[in-house]
């Protein structure tokens, strides 16, 4: 359903468009969970630590592909949000057209290099073989994950953040059987699990396209809009090549706090790598309010109603707040557990402590994370892409050098508590600029 942000309450707006995104990505992250549970369980510990060895890999062109999403939900949501269907609809299809082809360059980009990303993070040998496999299998999925997140950012751009939801519920059922299919069935082990994800980023992107075209159709305009705009490329990357750039920089930011957990060994390794899990699923949430939020304020902003982007900032603030306590609650009682889904308690003992010890250290500050999200997110909505990049590469930035010059003080308890040190300062940073109203000059269209 689309849905015109620009009328009604913003907070009822807010709840409702934010809702689905959250639930919508929480089933997306089992993608990557489900992997790990499996792996963890059916294989074992150093398997699961082989997959986290990958991760930080991974993430890097997940990085991109979500970066390059941001940028197209911004121009096509100021389009909508001034009723300009002829754009919107065109910048719509320059999106899918552009971040199918990025998705087919990186994958290719990925396949070379892949084993020499590895490599430089220091892999250990005895978990290289099981890294490189599910790396090189996860980069053929690239071609399907930025044409979803493509697809992703025109639903969330035009409003409608329902049928995302009811895509990745399916999709996530269907990545967990053939897990088990593959890994306890056919004993496929670390492949299996890669093979998984990529038939499922695959169905997930081939059915949203299917539904996104016919929903396109349903608007009817009096010419028929190209299907690529060089100069809404332009606008496009102008967002979104800031957002990449910035997000690259961030993953390669994970390479290096992963290349610091790996001199620690395989135990620290599978801990970090459980519990960093956890505390992506739980900060999701709030990265969710978030990107709801930019949708809310870039519509606004092409709509010229600034004030409500104010009263879209405080409803968010509330829900994201709230959220924070709730999961900071439900890790410091229930942390242990969670990590159990992962490796066995009684047979990896060592590993569930570093995991808590991650856990208990970083769960304490989501309130503060979740701020800072808020006010970068407007920043990203509004089109203030400099002020934007500057406060989250700082907070990356500090979280980096922080890690490696307290590892030599306290060990690799340095990982987890400089992650609460680069909250702050993105916070502080945002929150000034957002504070400020410069980036109510932003606009893009």
């Amino acid at each position: 359903m689309i849905r015109d942000m620009t009328a009604g309450s913003p907070v009822r707006t807010m709840v409702s468009f934010a809702l689905p995104m959250i639930l919508g990505n929480l089933f997306q992250q089992f993608y990557n969970i489900v992997d790990l549970i499996v792996v963890g369980n059916f294989v074992g510990a150093s398997a699961l630590a082989a997959v986290g060895a990958s991760g930080s890999a991974t993430f890097l062109f997940i990085a991109l592909s979500t970066g390059g999403a941001a940028g197209c939900t911004v121009v096509i949501s100021q389009f909508f949000g001034s009723h300009r269907m002829s754009e919107t609809k065109s910048a719509v299809y320059t999106t899918l057209i552009s971040m199918t082809a990025t998705g087919a360059l990186l994958a290719l980009t990925g396949l070379i290099f892949g084993d020499g990303i590895l490599w430089l993070m220091g892999t250990p040998q005895e978990l290289f073989s099981d890294a490189s496999v599910y790396l090189k299998i996860y980069t053929l999925a690239l071609l399907f994950m930025f044409l979803y997140n493509g697809v992703t950012a025109s639903f969330n751009a035009l409003g409608d953040s329902r049928t995302p939801l009811f895509l990745l519920v399916f999709t996530s059922g269907l990545n967990i059987a053939l897990d088990l299919l593959f890994v306890v069935r056919f004993g496929l082990a670390v492949p299996g699990v890669a093979w998984a994800t990529l038939i499922s980023q695959a169905f997930a992107a081939f059915a949203g396209l299917t539904i996104l075209l016919s929903r396109l159709r349903d608007i009817k305009l009096p010419d028929r809009p190209p299907l690529f705009s060089a100069a809404l490329f332009r606008k496009i990357y102008r967002i979104a090549l800031p957002s990449m750039i910035q997000q690259s920089i961030v993953s390669m930011g994970f390479i290096f706090v992963q290349t610091l957990v790996n001199r620690y060994g395989p135990v620290l390794m599978a801990g970090y790598t459980a519990a960093t899990k956890i505390d992506n699923i739980a900060i999701l949430p709030m990265l969710n309010v978030g990107n709801a939020l930019s949708a809310f304020t870039a519509q606004n902003m092409g709509a010229g109603k600034y004030e409500r982007i104010g009263r879209g900032v405080r409803a968010a603030s509330l829900m994201s707040s709230t959220i924070a306590l709730a999961l900071t609650a439900a890790i410091f009682l229930f942390g242990r557990e969670f990590l159990g889904f992962f490796v066995d308690s009684e047979a990896n003992a060592a590993v569930i402590e570093v995991g808590m010890d991650y856990l208990r250290a970083v769960s304490a500050f989501y309130i503060m994370m979740g701020m800072s999200n808020i006010f970068a997110s407007v920043l990203r909505g509004a089109g203030d892409m400099s002020a934007f990049t500057f406060c989250t590469l700082t907070n990356f930035g500090l979280r980096i050098v922080m890690a490696y010059a307290l590892a030599a003080k306290i060990g690799p308890a340095a990982i987890w508590w400089s992650l609460p040190i680069g909250w702050a300062a993105g916070l502080a940073l945002a929150a000034a600029r957002y504070a400020g109203g410069k980036w109510r000059l932003k606009g893009l269209i």
